[in-house]
């Protein structure tokens, strides 16, 4: 008798535990995706994105419990009335058709001649056009000192492409005062370059090298000073659809 009462006891106890283990589990799982889904949302929050190479950032914010996700497109900080373009004439010129010449300029884009006079031209036009859209803000003066120029050789530009080089200081200065209101900081830019037959097909469609470089230095200069502007709009879909 005392061993039949002794086996319900065990069951009883037995699945009283089980019972017990399982609403555990439910209770720890329920919990690990309440605390997953906090975390994704607060990452979310969190989350700054810096400048990328185009004009269009992204980022997601939070609205009480609605998320809000942001298109962030870049806006003018200042309005610039003049660019002052300095290439040292002390600057390192090779004219070596290898793959990487040591050198401080290089450039095949133009027949030969002065290149730094024609690393200038193509600076001043690029620097002109990504000025063209800065025209909110402060009026500034723009200064740009030239420290590489390094664009393809023949050798590289008719086989494996590369990437075009340009790295110069700029300074940022009140147009009426003259007193500097950023920089001088290294901006460093590099362009895409196209190599072989792409190349060719390129300078055939009259996309040259000089109108690639003129595209990235201008995007460079609406980059470093523009800053987000944001148009917000809610999101319709996906996880955050459980929270409206």
């Amino acid at each position: 008798m005392f061993s039949y009462f002794s086996h319900i006891w065990q069951a009883k106890v037995g699945a009283t535990d089980a019972r017990q283990l399982e609403d555990r589990c439910l209770t720890t799982k329920s919990l690990f995706l309440v605390l997953t889904v906090v975390l994704g949302l607060g990452g979310c929050d969190a989350l700054k994105s810096s400048r990328s190479d185009g004009l269009l950032l992204s980022e997601v914010k939070m609205d009480g419990r609605q998320p809000i996700v942001a298109s962030v497109a870049a806006e003018s900080r200042y309005s610039v009335t003049s660019i002052e373009l300095t290439v040292p004439q002390t600057l390192v010129v090779s004219e070596a058709n290898q793959f990487y010449p040591k050198a401080d300029v290089v450039w095949r884009g133009d027949p030969p001649g002065d290149r730094l006079a024609q690393v200038k031209s193509i600076l001043d036009e690029g620097l002109a056009v990504g000025a063209s859209t800065l025209i909110q803000g402060p009026s500034v003066v723009v200064s740009v000192q030239l420290e590489r120029f390094h664009a393809l050789t023949e050798k590289a530009r008719y086989s494996v492409g590369g990437v075009h080089d340009v790295v110069f200081l700029l300074t940022v200065k009140d147009t009426e005062t003259g007193v500097v209101l950023e920089g001088p900081r290294r901006v460093e830019i590099a362009i895409r370059a196209a190599g072989n037959d792409v190349a060719i097909a390129e300078d055939e469609a009259g996309r040259t090298q000089r109108v690639v470089i003129v595209e990235g230095v201008a995007e460079a200069l609406r980059r470093e000073l523009s800053g987000p502007m944001s148009t917000m709009r809610s999101p319709k879909r996906g996880l955050f659809a459980l929270f409206r």
